[in-house]
């Protein structure tokens, strides 16, 4: 899974949409309760007047290509 793209989806202030694409670059060999495991991407953040479109503790959804 690492190298795979992802593209992240998020609202920020005033409804305004933000779609930013990257790529996995960690993913955690342990599994945790729930079948869940640890994923880090790193993004092609953007500014957008002057400030980061995404921000620390901001939510976003984030979907990964794993290709067909």
């Amino acid at each position: 899974m690492d190298g795979r793209p992802v593209t992240v989806h998020a609202t920020l202030a005033h409804g305004q949409k933000a779609v930013l694409r990257g790529k996995i670059v960690f993913v955690s060999p342990e599994i945790e309760a729930g079948s869940q495991f640890r994923v880090k991407a790193e993004l092609d953040n953007e500014k957008r007047n002057g400030y980061w479109v995404l921000g620390p503790g901001m939510n976003a959804d984030m979907t990964i290509e794993l290709g067909r």
